[in-house]
């Protein structure tokens, strides 16, 4: 198999560990106290085992993740991850017995011809690292000012979906710099992981997942679920191919009949996700609604 194709598996397996890691996760948080109680205390859960396989699942998909970034190009394995939510769809209809019907079949298959068309088309491929010495400190800049100003507006927003879909965009920017870290420290790793784990970017690796996490966290809590996804899931991979452009130099095939047809796959993608966004199954993997006869928030 091939570079390029170690990293396409590579990251759908990260997306179905991450989806996995969601629903297990929601489900330890909604499992009765043991005696009858409504539910467990935090330090209960922290500890169930449930939490604990969860916490693994979590761990092995950024594993996958940062495997399949040292096989291929950032603009390639980040749009893949969307593929998360086609593995929500089954997981969350699985443990509910919610139906999938036409409408959600149809929107998975919308989310995975529009992700196949759209990477085999785009052929993306990754630079040189010739990008300007002064591309980190600009983007970094940038990214502080556009995720403090939608934080801000949050705060002040008095609809929940408003709320939600700021701190829901907060977090997919991170997230996109996030893969940017992720995918420097792989680079790094070829030449010896001591001094790629002692590098800066693996320093912000390790800030930049646990903001993402917050903002998503907060974002869910926000009380606009639907939006929470559909945001998270059509903003990440948008910002992980501008952060792959600028910060590490990638490439896509350009040419207008090219570019037509990227442009047509990313929106049949988008229209997918946005579809599966109300899904009640993908819903319930990610609030974990019925999944216990409670309702709880996602991380």
């Amino acid at each position: 198999m091939t570079g390029t194709g170690w990293a396409v598996a590579l990251a759908v397996a990260a997306a179905a560990a991450y989806a996995g890691g969601v629903v297990v996760q929601q489900r330890a948080a909604t499992t009765p106290a043991p005696g009858g109680g409504e539910g467990q205390s935090l330090v209960g859960v922290l500890r169930s085992p449930l939490w604990l396989a969860g916490v693994a699942l979590d761990a092995a998909g950024f594993g996958l993740e940062f495997l399949a970034l040292r096989a291929g190009a950032l603009s390639l394995v980040q749009p893949l991850l969307v593929s998360g939510l086609l593995f929500a769809l089954a997981l969350g209809a699985l443990l509910t017995g919610l139906p999938v019907g036409l409408r959600d079949a149809g929107a998975a298959t919308l989310v995975v011809v529009g992700l196949v068309v759209a990477v085999l088309v785009a052929a993306p491929t990754s630079g040189d690292g010739g990008v300007h010495p002064s591309a980190w400190p600009v983007t970094l800049a940038v990214v502080t000012v556009v995720v403090a100003g939608l934080v801000l507006v949050a705060t002040v927003c008095s609809g929940p979906v408003a709320r939600t879909s700021c701190l829901a965009g907060a977090a997919a920017v991170v997230n996109g710099l996030l893969g940017a870290f992720g995918k420097s420290v792989a680079v790094r790793s070829e030449h010896g992981w001591l001094a790629a784990l002692l590098s800066w970017p693996a320093l912000g690796l390790l800030v930049t997942g646990a903001l993402t996490l917050t903002l998503a966290a907060a974002a869910f809590r926000a009380g606009a679920p639907t939006a929470a996804i559909g945001v998270l899931f059509a903003g990440e991979p948008a910002a992980g191919v501008v952060m792959a452009a600028v910060l590490h130099g990638d490439t896509v095939r350009h040419g207008p009949l090219a570019t037509a047809v990227l442009v047509a796959a990313v929106l049949v993608c988008l229209s997918g996700v946005v579809v599966l966004a109300h899904s009640p199954a993908v819903l319930a993997s990610y609030t974990a609604t019925h999944l216990s006869g409670t309702s709880a928030t996602a991380r």
